[in-house]
């Protein structure tokens, strides 16, 4: 018991120093109540290090994920939709408020020709095969990618693919990565920002 109360006895006067010892800190003096340099104090704090860039930082997997479901869904009608366009809807669920509304205004009516009475008449489709993202320069704040796709018609339980490249342009918005344009990619592999007007997709006809 006596040793054991040395012990508490110890640690109380050791708490005790270290609490006088800081008290005398605090108030600009050692632990011999003599003053303390303030050299170290006056010294200018180094500058904080910039934010990194939301380029830098953010997820990649995400805004690929988008692109990706955003191509998969472009120019892609089935033989079963409610009409020739109606991939509009789908791709505009990947896409930006002010690029859906321009997807669907441009693709969303019209009776789709010879090509969409073939498609339906064979229960055909068309699907958009994603081989590969390469990051494209974009301007901050955007997520850029040049896409190598494959085109395929399928009817008739046979189909034939044409190999197409587009340059995607992704921001986010209401907290998620969206597609802001979709467009050609410049000629020498060069990727230049895609208008915002959609581009024209492929149709039943070109992928014969």
């Amino acid at each position: 018991m006596r040793t054991r109360a040395k012990a508490i006895a110890a640690t109380a006067v050791l708490a005790a120093a270290i609490g006088t010892a800081a008290a005398s800190l605090a108030q600009g003096q050692d632990g011999h109540g003599q003053p303390v340099s303030t050299a170290a104090s006056q010294t200018p704090p180094s500058p904080a290090a910039p934010p990194a860039s939301p380029l830098a930082t953010a997820d990649d997997a995400a805004p690929r994920a988008e692109a990706t479901a955003f191509v998969a869904a472009w120019g892609t009608p089935r033989w079963d939709d409610p009409a020739p366009g109606a991939w509009a809807d789908r791709a505009a669920g990947h896409a930006t408020d002010a690029f859906a509304a321009q997807l669907r205004s441009a693709y969303r009516g019209g009776s789709g020709g010879t090509a969409w009475t073939d498609l339906v008449g064979s229960r055909g489709l068309v699907q958009n095969v994603v081989d590969r993202l390469d990051p494209a320069p974009a301007a901050t704040g955007h997520r850029a990618y040049i896409v190598l796709y494959r085109t395929l018609t399928v009817a008739t339980g046979s189909g034939h693919a044409v190999a197409g490249t587009a340059l995607v342009d992704l921001v986010p918005e209401h907290g998620q990565w969206r597609v802001a344009a979709f467009g050609p990619v410049a000629s020498g592999g060069i990727a230049q920002s895609p208008a915002t007007t959609p581009a024209a997709p492929p149709t039943v006809s070109d992928a014969d």
